[in-house]
């Protein structure tokens, strides 16, 4: 049952919708509704989904107006995805639910830093590579145990790269050295760590410097918009949408769901371990229902729930 909480958070979206005279519906809602008219290449049968969680527990910081992250956020947002991560992993256990994790190099390797001009260095951050986080618990800043879980999932998990130190490659500061180091890096820490990577979601889904990515051998990505961008050299899905239990009702995401089906559209939610309230039971009240929804929908081939991996390979059969 949802929470009195989130059954208020849902209400009062609706409510402000209805003030602007745009119906008494989420306009989220109603955005994504409209996104999932563009259908799949013809060689998909069914809708597509995909569920991502870009996993960076302390090292996905950003910017803030004219500065990075404040210390007291990032190890606010560290503490909630660490506590959060069990449960969510048991849930897909046992609902036998693939997803995809687009992880940070940083979590698998956390020492290995950039020389000064591989390193990014926006005017906006004192020093995007502060080692000052290591004095707390190791659970908040080192990735090798999650890495472990994930891999060993009795449902088949997914690893992408997400950038090694979640740079922002859109920033004017970031040049191709920049972009190198921290692709390649991120890459070569994941493999080491025993992950077969294969796609890349952008930081910020902020997009610079594909070339490198198509050098290294990837052939897939989390893309900028609505439609598909299909080459010889790369695959981009459609951008997707961040999915917020604060924000949707799983009743929403059935709505989307069914659109999709309608349409022979791809839904690609994805969201950040932090936005997964123990307290507010999101795990039962919102991420299950959705899962199970997604396998119902699926065993009756309705609907099938993929990894970039197999979207990849499904593209590159037809060519």
């Amino acid at each position: 049952m949802t929470s009195f909480k989130r059954h208020i958070q849902h209400h009062l979206i609706k409510l402000k919708s209805l003030v602007k005279a745009q119906g008494y519906h989420s306009p989220q809602l109603n955005e994504r509704l409209l996104e999932v008219e563009a259908s799949n290449p013809d060689c998909f049968e069914t809708a597509l989904f995909n569920f991502t969680v870009d996993f960076e527990l302390i090292w996905g910081n950003g910017r803030e107006g004219d500065r990075d992250h404040s210390v007291q956020r990032r190890v606010e947002y560290a503490v909630k995805q660490a506590q959060a991560f069990p449960a969510f992993i048991k849930l897909l256990e046992e609902t036998r639910f693939s997803a995809s994790w687009a992880v940070l190099g940083k979590l698998a390797n956390y020492d290995i830093l950039p020389s000064e001009d591989e390193a990014f260095n926006p005017a906006w951050s004192k020093n995007w590579y502060d080692g000052q986080y290591k004095n707390l618990e190791t659970n908040l800043w080192d990735g090798t145990s999650y890495l472990e879980n994930i891999k060993k999932c009795v449902a088949p998990q997914e690893i992408l790269s997400h950038g090694h130190a979640h740079i922002d490659y859109g920033d004017d500061s970031v040049t191709e050295s920049v972009a190198r180091w921290d692709m390649e890096t991120s890459l070569f820490e994941l493999k080491d760590s025993d992950c077969d990577v294969k796609g890349f979601v952008y930081p910020c889904n902020r997009h610079n410097y594909q070339h490198l990515l198509v050098e290294n051998n990837i052939k897939i990505i989390r893309g900028q918009n609505k439609n598909w961008s299909i080459t010889d050299d790369l695959i981009q899905t459609p951008l997707g949408f961040w999915i917020s239990p604060a924000i949707y009702s799983y009743k929403d995401i059935f709505a989307l769901i069914d659109r999709a089906v309608e349409k022979r559209s791809f839904v690609h939610p994805w969201m950040h371990m932090v936005e997964c309230d123990l307290k507010q039971d999101d795990i039962e009240n919102f991420y299950r229902p959705i899962f199970e929804y997604v396998l119902e929908l699926e065993s009756k081939g309705k609907i099938k729930n993929v990894s970039f991996d197999e979207i990849r390979q499904t593209l590159r059969k037809t060519e």
